[in-house]
């Protein structure tokens, strides 16, 4: 009883050292309300474009900037482009604010804590290095590096961090999770993520004399977007 009432008393003292009663303010991207209203038409007709039974369209699009070629297309978008996408996003406003720099993504983020032992009404501010990927088909957001007022986190709050998926909540809403259902990869290059897409003919739907025999993991369950990511591998 001591023990646990001693590790509690630990985690307490350490949320209240690392979190703070209000949320950090973010910085905020000059992007006019008809300019993100652009953009969002341009991913959408992205999608159209590449769906199997979507029409033609000579509408120039932020797919234009990746290379022509017989692969399957891909979506790319800037720092300043996500940021906008967040700013207009309801659950992820005031939250996040990235940059993409090199290859890496760097991010300013605030993250309610009421969840933790101790963390009620408190944020989490920090700022942090993300790694961005696909794992079994699932987007995996990650924090592998954080530091809140120039302080590392302790190695077991570290830790703990490294294994959330904060990209679990974008497959609350049915529409984005049938969306990114139709990404083969996401990957960071130098200035800009890149989600490509699968393969569109994969995607048609088969006719009765095309489809494959059952596979073995046929009736298996899909990915568990709620599981928590694979630990990072130093």
């Amino acid at each position: 009883g001591a023990l646990g009432f001693g590790g509690y008393w630990w985690l307490t003292q350490q949320v209240e050292k690392y979190t703070d009663t209000e949320p950090a303010p973010m910085p905020s991207i000059e992007m006019e309300a008809e300019e993100v209203a652009e953009l969002k038409r341009q991913i959408e007709n992205f999608f159209s474009r590449t769906m199997p039974e979507a029409g033609e369209t000579n509408t120039e699009t932020i797919t234009d900037r990746a290379e022509e070629s017989d692969a399957a297309p891909e979506l790319v978008l800037t720092a300043d482009e996500i940021n906008a996408l967040i700013q207009s996003n309801e659950t992820f406003v005031d939250r996040a604010y990235i940059e993409i720099k090199d290859g890496r993504v760097l991010a300013k983020v605030t993250i309610p804590t009421d969840q933790i032992p101790g963390g009620a009404g408190r944020h989490f501010n920090a700022d942090a290095e993300v790694e961005v990927s696909l794992q079994n088909g699932v987007l995996i957001i990650q924090i592998v590096d954080a530091k809140v007022k120039g302080e590392s986190l302790p190695e077991e709050f570290a830790n703990e961090l490294s294994k959330q998926n904060f990209g679990k909540e974008l497959y609350d809403d049915a529409e984005t999770a049938k969306v990114l259902q139709r990404f083969e990869s996401v990957e960071v290059v130098e200035d800009s993520i890149r989600m490509r897409l699968k393969n569109p003919k994969d995607q048609q739907p088969k006719t009765s004399l095309e489809k494959s025999p059952p596979s073995a993991t046929e009736g298996q369950p899909s990915a568990d977007v709620t599981a928590e990511a694979e630990p990072l591998r130093t």
